[in-house]
């Protein structure tokens, strides 16, 4: 009677089971009690189960958590990052988040300030304890990498930062260029920054290639600032009657090119006579004054970004 008393306590947990045990995080079926049988699974073994009954052996090999003691018990497998938002415009902030994978293959919810985030790469000036990383200026859409580190596991997340202000970033920010030509013209180690050199280079006054043109005028007619012979020209091709005839070597989409002209080079005023916004790009152009009778005119082009 001794024995059997000491037997039933050992196995009273296992007796109270009319119904399976289960919960998000796992399930189990229903254990059976029989004389001799042995209840086990991948993860652990139970001897010694009583019963008259006689039904089979609970058994499991794909317990997605263990039940038990042992079932709080995991080991990290590895570390993911998201982002809240896929894409976000630049300046704005971005929510991180983090899991931890376990070996039983369960997902761990990790707490803000349970990894040490970092930034991989990307227009994001850092990320606080609580996952908030913050974007900065960029000069074109960019990927931003963010990383959590959780003891010896890291994972990786990205997001987009989307370029919604063209004249907005670095040294170059306000100067009525766009940055994305300024930077792709004069980063010259494409590192994304632009340093007292280049920025100096990239200058709208400036004419890092000795043309007859500054970088606005390269910038405004499509032509290539780093290149002594790239840059935008026109010519008077001949006088028909009163009319005045010019060529433009090349014009653009998106740049308005006005032909003007005045009697008064010195005080003006300027009248524009012609004007396109072209559609696609075109070599030789032609423009014209229709109505050039003085024995002296002045002409000179104007350009200037589409609204």
């Amino acid at each position: 009677m001794k024995v059997l008393t000491l037997l039933f306590l050992l196995l009273a947990p296992a007796l109270a089971l009319a119904t399976p045990r289960t919960s998000n995080n796992y399930s189990l079926a229903p254990e059976g009690l029989v004389s001799g049988g042995q209840s086990s699974s991948a993860s652990y073994a139970l001897d010694g189960a009583i019963d008259s009954s006689s039904g089979p052996v609970a058994t499991s090999a794909n317990y997605t958590l263990k039940p038990g003691y042992v079932g709080q018990l995991y080991d990290v497998v590895s570390v993911t990052v998201s982002a809240a938002i896929s894409s976000v415009n630049e300046g704005d902030p971005n929510q991180m988040t983090a899991s931890a994978l376990l070996d039983d293959d369960s997902t761990l919810a990790l707490a803000a300030n349970d990894v040490a985030w970092s930034v991989v790469i990307g227009p994001v000036s850092g990320v606080s304890a609580a996952g908030l990383a913050q974007t900065v200026p960029t000069f074109t859409d960019m990927v931003a990498t963010i990383r959590a580190d959780l003891g010896a596991f890291n994972g990786t997340g990205d997001f987009t930062v989307v370029n919604v202000n063209p004249d907005d970033t670095g040294p170059v920010a306000g100067d009525g260029i766009d940055d994305g030509w300024q930077f792709e013209n004069f980063d010259a180690n494409n590192d994304d920054e632009l340093d007292g050199t280049e920025a100096a280079n990239a200058d709208p006054n400036a004419n890092p290639d000795n043309d007859p043109n500054t970088n606005d005028l390269e910038w405004l007619s499509g032509f290539d600032p780093n290149d002594p012979a790239s840059f935008f020209s026109w010519l008077i091709s001949g006088k028909t009657g009163p009319a005045v005839e010019v060529v433009a070597n090349k014009v653009i989409p998106g740049t308005v090119y006005n032909f003007q002209s005045t009697l008064d080079l010195e005080n003006g005023p300027w009248a524009t006579v012609d004007s396109l916004l072209p559609g696609a790009e075109a070599l030789d152009q032609p423009f014209s004054h229709a109505a050039a009778t003085e024995l002296e005119r002045w002409y000179r082009f104007e350009l200037e970004k589409a609204p």
